[in-house]
């Protein structure tokens, strides 16, 4: 959801061409699958969308992005194990530390709940990935 949620943030700023959005998960379980109906459904009440497919983390992804965002403290200890000892460009943060409002800083996980959870991630992902743009672009001078 976030990778949607932020791609259309990229997209309204001009921005396309300069920033460029990926996604994937510390476990490879769902590797290769569309995202769970109900965060489609989400995506589609807003007017976005997303064909991406699941991926998991790779080492040169260390390399290859500047920012790397996760959800949870969990992720970001899996993805710091990663990244350790590792040649990097990427900056690691959690989501939340770029939400506007306070919160527990990790986004919650929806799966194992009703629909209502994926709406307010949702609130949350288009809140934090629109102040994300908002640091990059300043961080980067874009």
């Amino acid at each position: 959801m976030a990778e949607s949620i932020f791609k259309h943030h990229v997209l309204q700023a001009g921005l396309p061409d300069h920033i460029g959005v990926d996604s994937a998960g510390t476990g490879g379980w769902h590797e290769g699958e569309l995202p769970d109906v109900r965060t489609l459904n989400i995506l589609n009440k807003y007017g976005l969308d997303s064909q991406a497919r699941a991926r998991q983390i790779r080492p040169r992804d260390m390399r290859e992005f500047h920012y790397i965002l996760v959800m949870d403290r969990t992720n970001y200890s899996a993805v710091q194990r990663l990244h350790a000892g590792r040649e990097s460009a990427a900056k690691l943060h959690l989501m939340r530390e770029f939400d506007p409002e306070p919160g527990d800083g990790e986004v919650p996980d929806p799966y194992s709940d009703h629909e209502e959870a994926f709406e307010h991630v949702y609130h949350i992902l288009d809140r934090s990935t629109l102040h994300l743009l908002g640091h990059i672009r300043q961080q980067e001078g874009l």
